[in-house]
């Protein structure tokens, strides 16, 4: 397909003429990235381009409005939506552990290649007693999945994406779980959050953090300083991946499969958008 056939489907699909801020608004995501995802997943052996719309919007507006953009009923835009979203969960491939090859040799920490850190995605709270203990993230304080990025800490390209995980477990724990320091080569270091500090597990030596408060002298506090505007990359990945409505608490009323397909769909576009030039 080419731009100005996916912008004339954008008119017959939204009902409105085609301009690049009525797009954007209305999908979430430039012409560019909508092109790009159609024709590397080759859609159309899933279905029509209106379908594509279909996910794009539900990640933009979640479940509860958006049908009503199409005015379509809801059963019919579940149906439809969802097919398009297993389709794309299945063919979207922009997130890979090559991506934390880099081209730099930093001059600090030169191993460490990679950031790593556990996001929460708020959910409603369960009916159902036990499951909502399990949901619910003492260190949070709220009822959520929890998923486990690491990006390149140069580019901000993710490299790996995992979840979801039940809000009550530990995030160092879903870091031995996740078996990312078996999939990353051995050489491979990550900056992470003070929240992984386990220094009597062997794994956790590849795992570099910054010094605690309150800090000893003006060095500590310094190379802290310094860190922290490493590992911000990885913040803004994460603000990025969760700016849209699709998995928000208010919304969400899915179970953890259709959560990860969701989750899975916005990240591949996050590394889309960021290799299409976009800056974090």
């Amino acid at each position: 397909m080419k731009l100005d056939t996916l912008c004339a489907n954008y008119s017959v699909v939204y009902r409105k003429n085609f301009s690049l801020r009525s797009f954007e608004r209305d999908v979430g995501y430039s012409p560019e990235v909508v092109l790009y995802v159609y024709n590397k997943t080759e859609f159309w052996r899933c279905g029509c381009i209106g379908e594509l719309f279909y996910v794009l919007t539900f990640i933009k507006n979640g479940s509860s409005s958006a049908n009503a953009i199409f005015y379509i009923s809801k059963s019919h835009y579940d149906l439809r939506m969802w097919k398009a979203a297993y389709y794309l969960r299945e063919n979207l491939r922009e997130i890979t552990i090559e991506n934390y090859e880099s081209s730099n040799d930093f001059d600090s920490f030169p191993s460490c290649r990679c950031i790593v850190d556990t996001t929460p995605f708020k959910v409603p709270r369960q009916r159902n007693f036990e499951q909502s203990k399990v949901l619910f993230s003492p260190n949070y304080g709220i009822y959520c999945y929890k998923y486990q990025i690491v990006v390149n800490r140069e580019n901000g390209l993710i490299c790996s994406i995992m979840g979801p995980y039940n809000g009550s477990v530990d995030d160092s724990t879903i870091l031995c779980a996740s078996g990312i320091f078996s999939l990353f080569p051995g050489d491979v270091g990550f900056f992470a959050d003070k929240i992984y500090y386990k220094p009597s597990m062997e794994e956790f030596q590849r795992v570099f953090i910054g010094y605690r408060q309150p800090f000893k002298n003006q060095m500590e506090e310094e190379f802290s300083r310094s860190f922290s505007r490493e590992r911000v990359l990885v913040e803004n990945v994460i603000s990025r991946l969760k700016a849209y409505k699709g998995y928000s608490e208010r919304v969400w009323r899915y179970g953890p499969d259709k959560h990860q397909a969701i989750v899975w769909i916005a990240a591949n576009l996050v590394n889309i958008e960021i290799s299409l030039g976009s800056p974090l």
